[in-house]
């Protein structure tokens, strides 16, 4: 196993920087660590914020929620605009971001019914398909 790398100031800042505009694996390559590294540190952090525990690692947790969520800001607004514009799966998208709990296995499951139904389309005739539908609204 891997010695731990202790976080070092130069690299948390440009790995913060790059948080910002870039996915982790890409941020985490660009500053030379590994993706594990990143999140043994963002732990660490976010245990010392908890326990109220001012430390390099808490600092580093607190700024790089930030930075993520400079780089989340864009694209969640973008995806909104087409939620809002009428795009389905887009909508689909801001509902389980927006509360995993409560939209993620309802969403699931009608997209399970909506590939069984047009399954059953192909499989049948438009009058048989047509009667199925009928028997399952009533």
């Amino acid at each position: 196993m891997a010695r731990p790398i202790k976080l070092i100031d130069e690299i948390a800042e440009n790995l913060i920087s790059d948080l910002e505009r870039f996915d982790v694996r890409t941020a985490c390559q660009f500053s030379g660590i590994a993706n594990t590294t990143y999140y043994n540190w963002k732990r660490a952090g976010r245990r010392d914020v908890r326990h109220g525990i001012e430390s390099v690692y808490a600092n580093f947790w607190r700024r790089s929620e930030r930075a993520r969520g400079l780089y989340k800001g864009p694209i969640v607004s973008a995806l909104r605009t087409k939620a809002l514009e009428g795009d389905a799966p887009a909508a689909k998208m801001c509902l389980i971001a927006s509360d995993r709990a409560t939209w993620g296995d309802q969403i699931k499951l009608s997209d399970e019914i909506d590939r069984f139904l047009t399954k059953l389309k192909q499989g049948l005739t438009d009058e048989e398909y047509q009667k199925v539908l009928d028997v399952v609204e009533d």
